[in-house]
């Protein structure tokens, strides 16, 4: 599988843009920018899910499994932080009106694709592959907290997070002129809380060990102007934190999993944090990219669909780059018919 993350890395330098000397690109949060970096971490975590499933040992695979193996929840990170930022910049705004709206609307559009979805597994899992599942694990996959075979983790912390926006940033109703540093301390305190919560609770490493890294989008959009003076002063300063970034990564990567989950939440934000400051001068963007970009939770929790059916069938063992390929196609195709019948369902409702 080396070979497709080699072609993979190709394609994503297609159309990559390097500022010149003494200049920045100054929207480098904006949609536009994040869109391609948000479909290279969608593609590298379908890749990572579906090499899952094969036997990684051969002389063309150890470098992708080593490659992804040291990415590992990082694959993660910038979906994170791009949402804590993306949401923080709206509220500043909008104020209240967003946080309402993204309670009473986004999150309940979002459950609602996400137990779709989960339909989907169930009926594959239990009537095709006459999987069976106790009644608690049944009940609490429909909220994410358990799985039917579909991602579980990132869609349950995304809609506890919905949830603490909507707590933390609800003083904006009585007082919109707020500063919103306050919210933000609540916010972050309640995602501390969640994550010991999910840790006490018996939950796997991953369930927590990258969440305090979307608090951490909303302190970069509060602090993002003293930052852009501070780092686009000129290229000199730029390459030196960028340098101190990179040591930075390497030091908290080299105990990321030697000193428990607070050791690997050094290492998401080193990594966040250098990916953000390293698209100050380095833009990506192509056609395929954007795709992914634009279709990353349909893709995301719709890719192991594919991957349980193809696995069920023997796929995986008899023809791993069959399979790869067959995971993928399939996946585009449902994540393009998933999100088209949505955005037609949502249209009506709201019209």
């Amino acid at each position: 599988m080396t070979i497709v993350l080699a072609l993979f890395i190709l394609i994503m330098m297609y159309n990559m843009k390097i500022a010149k000397k003494g200049s920045f690109a100054s929207d480098y949060l904006s949609i536009e920018k994040t869109k391609p970096i948000k479909g290279i971490f969608t593609f590298l975590l379908f890749l990572s899910h579906a090499t899952s499933y094969m036997s990684m040992d051969g002389i063309y695979d150890k470098h992708c499994h080593f490659a992804l193996s040291i990415l590992g929840q990082m694959m993660v990170a910038m979906f994170l932080f791009y949402s804590g930022y993306g949401i923080m910049e709206s509220i500043k705004r909008k104020g209240f009106s967003y946080v309402d709206g993204v309670l009473k609307k986004r999150l309940p559009k979002l459950l609602i694709k996400f137990d779709v979805a989960v339909l989907f597994y169930f009926i594959v899992q239990h009537f095709i592959f006459k999987v069976e599942f106790d009644s608690f694990v049944f009940w609490t996959s429909w909220i994410a907290y358990n799985s039917l075979g579909n991602p579980d983790w990132y869609n349950f912390v995304t809609f506890a997070f919905y949830i603490f926006i909507y707590i933390s940033f609800y003083n904006l109703k009585r007082k919109e002129d707020s500063k919103h540093y306050i919210s933000a301390i609540i916010f972050t305190l309640l995602t501390i809380i969640m994550v010991f919560a999910l840790k006490y609770a018996g939950k796997k490493y991953w369930w927590y060990n990258t969440a305090i890294i979307f608090p951490l989008g909303l302190w970069y959009s509060l602090f993002k102007d003293r930052i852009d003076d501070f780092i686009m002063k000129n290229d000199k300063r730029y390459f030196s934190v960028v340098t101190i970034m990179v040591f930075a990564c390497l030091f908290s990567g080299y105990f990321q999993g030697r000193l428990g989950f607070i050791s690997y939440t050094a290492w998401g934000f080193a990594f966040s944090l250098f990916v953000v400051i390293a698209t100050m001068k380095i833009t990506f963007g192509n056609k395929i990219l954007d795709f992914f970009g634009d279709h990353v939770f349909s893709i995301y929790v719709l890719q192991r669909l594919p991957m349980i059916t193809l696995n069920n069938l023997g796929l995986a063992k008899s023809n791993r780059y069959l399979f790869f390929a067959l995971t993928l196609l399939t996946t585009i195709l449902l994540a393009v018919i998933f999100d088209k019948l949505f955005e037609m369902v949502f249209k009506r409702r709201s019209s």
